[in-house]
């Protein structure tokens, strides 16, 4: 379900993320773990199709749960992605940004430094959204390594919500500032 989700077959993951939940149901019926990991991927896929009302239904249940349980990054990624954008479009800039900070703490405690760069590009997104641009680029300028990272091939090696997520966040920032090409760039 996450390579069709990463290569846009959102119908592919919608059958696919079904049968894992069926099996998983089925299976492991207590299994509160896989459950969650359920929900997560669900909620983000229902965030890619725009089925709103399904995502902040399953959201509201899975940010605390999430922070009680063992996840490995796509998880956390697809958890905080999905929120950020439900928590900007329902509830503003400043939530957002308090919801991501709360989310890098979280991050820091549990020793998920890798988080770091895909919370950043959420950072950036709220605020260039919000018509923040100064602020936005002061936190691509403090992550300078990570954006620039996309460009010289370190994207390779890091997962794609994580590249999908610094990309868009720079796409967003070069658009707002009319910087035409050098957003041509950073999407591709």
């Amino acid at each position: 379900g996450s390579i069709a989700m990463a290569r846009g077959d959102t119908q592919e993951a919608v059958q696919r993320y079904e049968k894992g939940r069926r099996t998983s149901r089925r299976h492991f019926p207590h299994d509160e773990g896989l459950r969650l990991i359920g929900d997560v991927l669900t909620a983000e896929l229902d965030l890619e199709r725009n089925a709103i009302s399904n995502v902040k239904r399953r959201l509201a249940r899975i940010i605390d749960r999430l922070h009680d349980a063992e996840a490995w990054f796509d998880i956390y990624a697809a958890a905080y992605g999905a929120a950020s954008e439900i928590y900007f479009t329902e509830r503003g800039l400043d939530e957002t940004l308090a919801f991501v900070d709360q989310a890098q703490s979280r991050a820091e405690h549990l020793g998920l430094v890798k988080l770091g760069p895909m919370l950043d590009a959420l950072r950036v997104t709220a605020l260039t959204r919000a018509g923040e641009i100064v602020r936005a680029e002061h936190v691509v300028v403090r992550s300078a390594a990570d954006f620039a990272g996309l460009g010289l091939g370190a994207g390779e090696s890091a997962a794609w919500r994580e590249v999908e997520a610094l990309a868009t966040a720079q796409v967003l920032l070069f658009l707002r500032c009319g910087r035409y090409h050098e957003a041509l760039r950073a999407a591709d």
